[in-house]
């Protein structure tokens, strides 16, 4: 066995704009938590669906979340990830949110903004792209979206696994399965996608398929249209001998994004 990471992959249907019922429904479903596990993963706006209405939720309610995603790390021993529409100023940021047990908190926001859903129109863009240490493992996060945008994926041997934390809508689950495999292979990482279930205030539905996939394409585990957790348990000794015995990134080419 070499260094593995355990990740537990939180898939439910978000309540809109219910932040106290959404946290409830985590709760009840960690609660059948029975192992420890190094991740906590929850979908893209986790605790108020994808909403175009970020001004609707104050500095109170953000700090509420953020008061409960401490606790439960503390509690669990884990980190947690998810993201949150957070106030920047006079904007707003769709925000990825990363605490570890010791409080430490990381943050990413979303660099691809859905203008086809007017999210360029309520949220700024990020422009940073972030690496988070956790345990050994080198995790490059992103929102939804982003895993459109093989440019700013691309990985030179600068992380181990990608993880995309979305709301993806149903009718495009199939561009879902093909792009988190496509990235996968292309970066030679494992690649984990956490998305949700039900249907948003917008009418939009979601039909789950959280899963993680192999550095080869392989998918380890899939999530179907239901609401449940299921833990994943990754290997960095698996991963680092497969880029030693077909070391495909050192052949790529070299570019600087802007």
């Amino acid at each position: 066995m070499g260094k593995t990471l355990n990740i537990a992959i939180v898939q439910f249907n978000v309540e809109w704009h219910e932040i106290k019922r959404n946290l409830n429904t985590i709760d009840m479903l960690l609660s059948s938590l029975r192992q420890p596990v190094d991740i906590i993963l929850l979908p893209e706006m986790f605790v108020t669906g994808y909403t175009m209405q970020p001004e609707l939720f104050n500095g109170d309610d953000e700090a509420f979340v953020l008061e409960w995603m401490k606790k439960t790390s503390n509690s669990q021993n884990a980190s947690i990830m998810g993201t949150y529409p957070s106030k920047f100023g006079e904007s707003y940021n769709n925000r990825l949110i990363c605490i570890s047990p010791n409080g430490k908190t990381e943050y990413y926001n979303k660099r691809h903004l859905f203008s086809m859903g007017d999210e360029d129109l309520h949220y700024l863009p990020g422009n940073e792209r972030k690496i988070i240490m956790i345990n050994e493992w080198k995790i490059f996060p992103l929102i939804c979206y982003d895993l459109r945008f093989p440019v700013w994926c691309r990985n030179n041997l600068s992380y181990d696994l990608l993880i995309d934390i979305a709301n993806w809508p149903a009718s495009r689950i199939d561009a879902w399965n093909i792009l988190l495999k496509a990235r996968a292979i292309e970066n030679q990482c494992y690649v984990i996608g956490i998305n949700r279930t039900g249907i948003d205030g917008r009418n939009i539905t979601y039909n789950g398929n959280s899963q993680a996939i192999s550095p080869k394409g392989e998918i380890i585990k899939r999530l179907d249209n239901s609401d449940q957790m299921i833990l994943v348990e990754l290997n960095l000794n698996e991963l680092k001998h497969f880029r030693e015995k077909f070391p495909v990134l050192k052949d790529q080419d070299h570019f600087d994004i802007k």
